[in-house]
């Protein structure tokens, strides 16, 4: 591998270098100004709409007819994580008769990506835009990207391209296969191989930061990213490497809050540095409004909305003037995103378990519901299956939020996860049996919005049944319907709301190949203490999921199914508001 000449330049030359390699990563309230969102961000709750949307006004404004923004394919790609994290249909996002984003991404994709940092950051962005990452103007970003790794999972010798190329491959969900061809097992049952997380822990500091580059100095831009990686790829929140981090991450709060670029540098803080450091304390699974990170009174969200002007530009620092590449970083922190950012109708890619294989993911809550999916291969001759998944202990309202549902080879939900324990972890239980044997579903959810939850997940009986003696102990399945009412033109009903979940199912058949269905609901009441726990998901028959979307209009939530397969689909609407009921109409 080539070796870059060591070079010396100036903080602002570094801190505009690094910014444009890294990128940090729904909507929640509305609001009336920026005051009352500092106030009420600072009580723990979600960053308001209107920052937000301001923002991505400035930033429609910047775009060019080439698609660009800026004429940089750095910026760009900046602009598209920051898009996907606040649910844009980037391929509306387009000057009158220009080119689209997705057009200049495509035209420039074989410049751009020359190494393991730039292919990697591409990959992530392209996967965020909804494109195909395996033909991006005829380039496999995928391949390509993988053919840095050195077989032992070490993709680059700085952190920026370790970092890059381990979210990017988790965006694609594509390097499960490439560790299993090299004989490894994926590194804590992510889809990053086995070394990865390993080399990029190499990278650290004695300081506990990480540096972009070799001999530039630890930064919390690049250890706010590289946070974001080892979380991602399934780094246990108690890991030794994360604590130093967070320690690494405190040092660099200014006094009068916010994060600055490094603490050797002064102690002014930056709309950069604190979008990238509010991304690194979510990932730490922490509250950016806590008292952990406020400084001088003002929390992180009141740092960061701070710099933001009229017209919706965030500066970089007071009186500076709109700067493109802080308002684009802006956006994710405040949508509560971390990297990798995906497209809120991107299905997530389903992972085979095998008996007794412990997995773990983390899993980023959103309003309209976050999931992870696992097959179970289940044998039958009413064997029991058991699924536990356990995450460490955190406020009972975040984890009212999260569990799991359980759905055999026909789409039925025939269970969910049960509370056993709850200190020093929250174990939630499934066990069932049934003659028939055929591929079993399990959706682990979080619905607390941009709450990351580190999980760990179980199985067991998934193998050839042993011959036994005694009969075979069944245990007792949750009462089912005795027939799902079919869901033809517009249903109405009732829905009294359960911590544990309480759910209408409904029969959606489709009679033809290649149909383009929507389903609609509408429901109330919405305001921010129920909408997080209401909403519905439909179920392929092949188990697939697809959740509906908030499209804007309070109380009203869309799922798209594009050239469906004709079959019985699962339409189940769900309620996770204890002592709340919401009357609801559901329509295709």
């Amino acid at each position: 591998m080539c070796q870059r000449p060591r070079v010396v330049v100036t903080v602002l030359t570094l801190l505009a270098f690094v910014l444009m390699l890294l990128g940090p990563s729904a909507s929640a309230l509305a609001q009336s100004s920026v005051e009352d969102a500092g106030d009420r961000a600072t009580a723990g709750q979600p960053v308001l709409d209107r920052p937000s949307a301001d923002a991505l006004s400035y930033l429609r404004s910047q775009q060019t007819s080439d698609g660009s923004f800026g004429g940089s394919v750095a910026n760009t790609l900046e602009v598209t994580l920051a898009l996907a994290a606040a649910d844009e249909d980037i391929s509306s996002w387009r000057t009158d008769g220009g080119r689209s984003v997705s057009d200049y991404i495509v035209a420039q994709a074989g410049q751009y990506a020359v190494d393991a940092a730039s292919t990697g950051k591409l990959l992530a962005a392209v996967v965020a835009a909804g494109l195909d990452p395996h033909d991006v103007g005829g380039l496999d970003l995928e391949q390509q990207l993988c053919g840095y790794d050195d077989g032992q999972g070490a993709f680059s010798t700085t952190t920026l391209g370790q970092a890059w190329a381990m979210l990017g491959l988790s965006a694609a969900g594509q390097a499960t296969g490439l560790a299993q061809a090299k004989g490894q097992r994926p590194f804590a049952g992510s889809p990053i191989p086995a070394g990865a997380a390993l080399a990029l822990v190499a990278l650290q500091q004695a300081d506990g930061g990480w540096e972009g580059g070799p001999g530039w100095g630890t930064d919390s831009n690049t250890t706010a990213l590289a946070l974001q990686a080892l979380v991602g790829a399934g780094v246990p929140a108690g890991d030794p490497a994360l604590a130093r981090a967070r320690a690494y991450l405190q040092a660099q709060l200014a006094p009068a809050g916010g994060f600055v670029y490094s603490a050797q540098f002064g102690d002014a803080a930056d709309a950069n540095s604190t979008a990238y450091g509010v991304q690194g304390v979510l990932a730490l699974g922490e509250d950016p409004a806590g008292d952990a990170w406020t400084r001088s009174g003002r929390s992180l969200w009141d740092a960061l909305l701070a710099f933001q002007i009229e017209g919706g530009a965030f500066e970089w620092q007071s009186g500076k003037g709109a700067n493109l590449l802080a308002t684009a970083q802006a956006v994710p922190a405040l949508a509560r995103v971390t990297h990798p950012v995906r497209t809120a109708q991107a299905a997530p890619v389903a992972v085979t378990m095998q008996e007794g294989e412990a997995l773990s993911d983390t899993l980023v809550g959103r309003r309209a519901g976050a999931q992870a999916l696992y097959l179970l291969p289940y044998p039958g001759d009413g064997r029991e299956a058991t699924v536990e998944v356990s995450t460490p202990a955190a406020h009972p309202l975040v984890l009212a939020a999260f569990g799991f549902n359980v759905y055999n080879q026909s789409g039925e939900r025939v269970g969910g996860g049960s509370v056993t324990a709850t200190s020093p972890e929250h174990v939630l239980r499934f066990a069932g049996a049934s003659d028939a044997p055929g591929e079993w579903t399990v959706q682990v959810y979080n619905y607390a919005e941009g709450t990351p939850l580190s999980y760990r997940i179980v199985a067991t009986g998934l193998g050839a049944k042993e011959e036994v003696t005694a009969p075979t102990v069944v245990a007792e399945q949750p009462p089912q319907p005795e027939e799902v009412p079919s869901l033809d033109g517009v249903v109405t009903g009732t829905l009294a709301g359960d911590r544990a979940g309480a759910h209408a199912r409904f029969r959606l058949p489709i009679a033809t190949d290649g149909e383009d269905v929507t389903v609609r609901l509408r429901f109330s009441p919405d305001d921010p203490a129920t909408s997080a726990g209401l909403g519905f998901t439909v179920y392929a028959p092949s188990g697939v999921a697809v959740p509906g979307e908030p499209t804007g209009v309070p109380g009203e939530r869309v799922a798209h199914l594009a050239a469906a397969s004709a079959g019985d689909y699962l339409v189940l609407v769900h309620n996770y508001v204890p002592s709340t009921s919401i009357s609801y109409t559901l329509s295709h």
